[in-house]
Protein backbone atom coordinates (compact mmCIF):
# COMPACT_ATOMS: atom_id res chain seq x y z
CA UNK A 1 0.00 0.00 0.00
CA UNK A 2 1.37 3.54 -0.70
CA UNK A 3 -1.20 5.51 0.78
CA UNK A 4 -4.63 5.56 2.50
CA UNK A 5 -7.17 7.80 0.12
CA UNK A 6 -10.76 8.74 0.71
CA UNK A 7 -13.45 9.21 -2.11
CA UNK A 8 -14.88 12.58 -2.71
CA UNK A 9 -17.35 11.94 -5.29
CA UNK A 10 -20.75 11.48 -4.59
CA UNK A 11 -20.75 7.93 -5.97
CA UNK A 12 -18.43 6.13 -8.41
CA UNK A 13 -17.36 2.89 -9.74
CA UNK A 14 -14.19 0.79 -9.26
CA UNK A 15 -13.04 -0.75 -12.59
CA UNK A 16 -11.51 -3.75 -13.97
CA UNK A 17 -9.24 -1.76 -16.30
CA UNK A 18 -7.84 2.21 -16.11
CA UNK A 19 -11.04 2.93 -18.73
CA UNK A 20 -14.29 4.81 -17.59
CA UNK A 21 -15.68 1.67 -19.83
CA UNK A 22 -14.25 -1.12 -18.56
CA UNK A 23 -16.27 -3.62 -16.67
CA UNK A 24 -17.44 -2.12 -13.11
CA UNK A 25 -16.03 -4.10 -10.05
CA UNK A 26 -17.90 -2.68 -7.32
CA UNK A 27 -19.21 1.07 -6.33
CA UNK A 28 -18.48 3.08 -3.61
CA UNK A 29 -19.70 6.49 -2.06
CA UNK A 30 -18.19 9.69 -0.69
CA UNK A 31 -15.66 8.99 1.73
CA UNK A 32 -15.08 5.51 1.32
CA UNK A 33 -11.48 5.18 2.51
CA UNK A 34 -9.47 3.16 -0.35
CA UNK A 35 -5.30 1.81 -0.23
CA UNK A 36 -3.88 3.83 -2.85
CA UNK A 37 -1.71 0.72 -4.83
CA UNK A 38 -0.10 2.39 -7.57
CA UNK A 39 -1.13 5.39 -10.23
CA UNK A 40 -1.44 5.12 -14.26
CA UNK A 41 -0.39 7.81 -16.19
CA UNK A 42 -2.09 8.46 -20.05
CA UNK A 43 0.90 6.45 -21.69
CA UNK A 44 0.44 3.77 -19.64
CA UNK A 45 3.06 4.07 -16.88
CA UNK A 46 3.35 3.50 -13.60
CA UNK A 47 3.64 6.46 -11.41
CA UNK A 48 3.97 6.36 -7.22
CA UNK A 49 3.22 9.95 -6.62
CA UNK A 50 -0.07 10.93 -5.36
CA UNK A 51 -2.17 13.42 -8.25
CA UNK A 52 0.47 12.90 -11.20
CA UNK A 53 -2.16 10.26 -12.65
CA UNK A 54 -5.32 9.49 -14.07
CA UNK A 55 -5.81 6.34 -13.06
CA UNK A 56 -5.24 4.82 -9.46
CA UNK A 57 -5.05 1.47 -8.64
CA UNK A 58 -6.67 0.61 -5.40
CA UNK A 59 -7.69 -2.00 -3.01
CA UNK A 60 -11.23 -1.81 -1.69
CA UNK A 61 -12.36 -4.50 0.82
CA UNK A 62 -11.74 -7.65 -1.58
CA UNK A 63 -11.43 -6.12 -4.62
CA UNK A 64 -8.30 -4.23 -6.50
CA UNK A 65 -9.43 -2.19 -9.08
CA UNK A 66 -8.79 1.25 -10.92
CA UNK A 67 -10.52 4.80 -9.99
CA UNK A 68 -10.01 7.97 -11.43
CA UNK A 69 -7.14 9.67 -9.67
CA UNK A 70 -8.91 13.18 -9.66
CA UNK A 71 -11.71 11.68 -7.56
CA UNK A 72 -9.36 10.68 -4.75
CA UNK A 73 -8.43 13.02 -1.61
CA UNK A 74 -6.06 12.53 1.44
CA UNK A 75 -8.70 13.71 3.60
CA UNK A 76 -12.39 13.68 4.15
CA UNK A 77 -14.38 15.67 2.02
CA UNK A 78 -17.74 17.22 2.79
CA UNK A 79 -20.56 14.67 1.28
CA UNK A 80 -23.89 15.38 0.13
CA UNK A 81 -25.52 12.16 2.07
CA UNK A 82 -23.28 13.11 5.53
CA UNK A 83 -24.66 16.62 5.43
CA UNK A 84 -28.15 16.02 4.52
CA UNK A 85 -28.37 12.65 5.73
CA UNK A 86 -32.75 13.06 6.52
CA UNK A 87 -33.02 14.27 2.63
CA UNK A 88 -30.73 11.48 1.74
CA UNK A 89 -32.36 8.86 3.56
CA UNK A 90 -35.49 9.84 2.50
CA UNK A 91 -34.69 8.98 -1.41
CA UNK A 92 -33.75 5.26 -0.51
CA UNK A 93 -31.61 4.49 -3.39
CA UNK A 94 -31.02 0.79 -3.68
CA UNK A 95 -27.74 -1.26 -4.86
CA UNK A 96 -28.86 -0.89 -8.59
CA UNK A 97 -29.53 3.21 -8.42
CA UNK A 98 -26.42 3.62 -7.29
CA UNK A 99 -24.34 1.84 -9.97
CA UNK A 100 -26.36 3.30 -12.43
CA UNK A 101 -26.35 6.62 -10.44
CA UNK A 102 -22.33 5.68 -10.57
CA UNK A 103 -21.84 4.77 -14.27
CA UNK A 104 -23.27 8.65 -15.12
CA UNK A 105 -20.73 10.26 -13.00
CA UNK A 106 -18.06 8.23 -14.18
CA UNK A 107 -18.85 10.09 -17.75
CA UNK A 108 -19.76 13.35 -16.83
CA UNK A 109 -16.89 15.72 -18.10
CA UNK A 110 -16.43 18.47 -15.28
CA UNK A 111 -15.14 22.01 -16.26
CA UNK A 112 -15.87 24.77 -18.56
CA UNK A 113 -17.93 24.50 -21.88
CA UNK A 114 -15.31 25.98 -24.72
CA UNK A 115 -18.80 26.95 -26.80
CA UNK A 116 -19.86 30.03 -25.15
CA UNK A 117 -17.23 32.75 -23.62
Amino acid sequence: MVALRFFKAPMGNLHQNPSRYSQVVTTINCNYPVKLLKEIDQEGKEKLIFGDGDWSLVKVGPYEAYVMTEYLQEKKAKCFDEEYSKFYDSLKLTVSDSYYWARLYDHYIFGKSKVMP
